[in-house]
């Protein structure tokens, strides 16, 4: 129960998920949708995972911020409540420092 009062269940919950194209975020969904938790997809190549898990979806270009409000707005109108938002945009290196070139650190 939330503070207000109201109940909290995952049929009654909604997540917006940044980069759900990528392993991170695609397992995440697919783990809340397993739940019971509506999910929203926001990527770059999300329509098959979409299908797949009966969700809806925005695509999402990281160059353009329109995207991302256009994504949020698809949310709130699509899920049952927008209860949490979750960035898997981006990459990691892993390799010590002094290993790394400057290309390596550019997007």
């Amino acid at each position: 129960m939330t503070e207000n009062g109201t109940e909290t269940s995952p049929s009654n919950q909604g997540v917006l998920i940044f980069g759900a194209s990528g392993a991170i975020g695609r397992t995440l969904a697919k783990r809340l949708a397993t739940a019971g938790v509506a999910v929203h997809l926001a990527g770059r190549d999300v329509a098959g995972l979409a299908g797949e898990l009966g969700s809806s979806h925005s695509v999402v270009d990281v160059a353009d911020s329109a995207t991302f409000a256009a994504a949020v707005n698809a949310a709130q109108s699509s899920l049952p409540a927008l209860t949490g938002v979750v960035n898997c945009i981006g990459s990691i290196l892993l390799k010590p420092a002094h290993q790394r070139s400057a290309v390596s650190l550019m997007p």
